[in-house]
């Protein structure tokens, strides 16, 4: 027979060809992330990285691949999946050399060695992202590119794309890899503005094999950046050159991002990562707990896994209060003493209301002007229009009244009101731009709830 490799290659064209039995998003995210390890006792043993894998592949795609091997060597008898830190042990000859990255190229990278896919809890939250960021940093530059990942904050994001650059170090630390914000990207280009060294920064930016933007969202409006951004992104991605973006939202409801970026980002895959439920809130505080050997019975856990939903920062920053509390003042964690930690922080938080000064806040932001010049009376056009918008949009997400607007608005009349919100209507009509500005706004304010 054929060594395992020529073996399996052909079992994947023999899959692939089943069109009918799988997609091709399911072949590229999880048929791929599998490696042939060997044929032991008419066994085939196969390899994957990860828990999540072996589970999908297990699930979806065992009996094909079982009977694509039986077609292709009818002496095998079963198939093993197995993941690759248990096999480790039994590679011989073809074991990889394990390369000790020094830490001048995390240095240089920005990465933060802690991110890692072993250490990346996997819930239905986040299941696909996860395994579409595993297939990047198998394949970078070919698997999805751009690899756009969004979600609220704390939910993991930076963790799993840092996870990718990481992965790829292991594997060649001659890798140039660069982990950056996007207000990083911004002072970058506005210092060689300033210094007169564009081209180093196209040079430092253009030469990467693999670019990570963090919160991509705060480049909107700045039009300087983004046209900059938009020739960096063609080169890497012509050049086959991964790059990994992250935002708290999909590119469509990015505030004023020039459509040709918002075209190239939807190009790629786009996916997003949701707040995690119950089983992964606790799984997560469980790895740790046994990460940290932090002695904390289950009982308290589940409590904080119950009762703090929002986020990953959110959770294990309650765990670390309680041991930090329960370690300073000496005092064993208790019911009250988790409680009242929870309810601190609880408290501490801005109340999230959908009123009136959310959508003067919010329109102000979008216009960039500041929110106490909209009750004045100036007759400068560029402020009546935005008054106006507003008036336009508290009538659209809220259910009031015009003349509770009006009075919100300074004391202007219901007739007053009433004409602002034709004038709007009618550039919507006769405005294209200005009525995708108003959706943007009122789906911006939508989201925030």
């Amino acid at each position: 027979m054929a060594n395992i490799t020529d073996f399996w290659d052909n079992l994947l064209d023999m899959i692939e060809e089943e069109g009918k039995q799988i997609s091709p998003l399911g072949f590229n995210t999880w048929v791929k992330t599998i490696k042939p390890f060997d044929i032991i006792d008419n066994k085939l043993i196969l390899s994957v990285p990860l828990d999540v894998n072996k589970e999908m592949i297990e699930k979806r795609y065992f009996t094909l691949i079982k009977s694509a091997a039986v077609i292709l060597d009818s002496k095998i008898s079963d198939v093993l999946i197995e993941l690759e830190e248990n096999l480790v042990n039994f590679k011989k000859e073809e074991k990889e050399t394990i390369i000790n990255i020094d830490d001048s190229f995390y240095k240089k990278s920005n990465l933060q060695k802690k991110f890692t896919f072993e250490n990346f809890v996997i819930g239905e939250n986040n299941r696909l992202a996860c395994a579409a960021a595993q297939s990047v940093a198998k394949d970078p530059g070919r698997a999805y590119n751009p690899l756009f990942l969004y979600g609220d904050v704390g939910l993991g994001k930076t963790h799993l794309m840092q996870a990718v650059g990481n992965e790829i170090l292991k594997k060649n630390k001659d890798s140039k890899i660069l982990y950056i914000s996007s207000e990083q990207f911004v002072n970058d280009m506005v210092d060689s503005i300033r210094d007169n060294t564009i081209n180093e920064f196209k040079e430092k930016y253009r030469t990467l094999d693999v670019l990570m933007i963090d919160d991509i969202q705060f480049i909107g409006g700045k039009e300087r950046c983004q046209e900059e951004f938009f020739h960096t992104f063609n080169h890497l991605i012509l050049s086959e050159k991964q790059i990994i973006i992250t935002s708290d939202r999909p590119p469509k409801d990015i505030s004023k991002l020039e459509e040709r970026l918002r075209s190239r980002f939807e190009g790629g895959l786009t996916w997003d990562i949701k707040k995690p439920d119950y089983e992964t809130r606790f799984a997560i505080l469980k790895k740790k707990v046994q990460n940290e050997s932090i002695n904390i019975d289950d009982e308290y856990i589940e409590i904080i896994a119950k009762k703090v939903k929002d986020n990953i920062r959110e959770i294990e920053g309650v765990l670390n209060k309680l041991i930090a509390y329960s370690t300073l003042s000496n005092e064993k964690i208790t019911k009250d003493l988790l409680n009242t930690i929870i309810s601190d922080i609880e408290d501490s938080k801005p109340n999230k209301v959908l009123n009136m000064d959310t959508v003067i806040y919010e329109v102000c932001k979008f216009y960039d002007v500041d929110p106490k010049i909209i009750k004045s009376r100036t007759r400068k056009e560029d402020i009546l229009i935005i008054n106006q918008i507003i008036m336009y949009v508290m009538k659209s997400v809220l259910d009031v009244s015009l003349s509770k607007i009006g009075e919100k608005m300074g004391g202007r009349s219901h007739s007053t009101v009433l004409s602002s919100l034709t004038k709007i209507e009618e550039k919507i009509e006769s405005d294209e731009k200005f009525k995708n500005e108003i959706e943007e706004i009122i789906t911006n304010i939508k989201n925030l709830f």
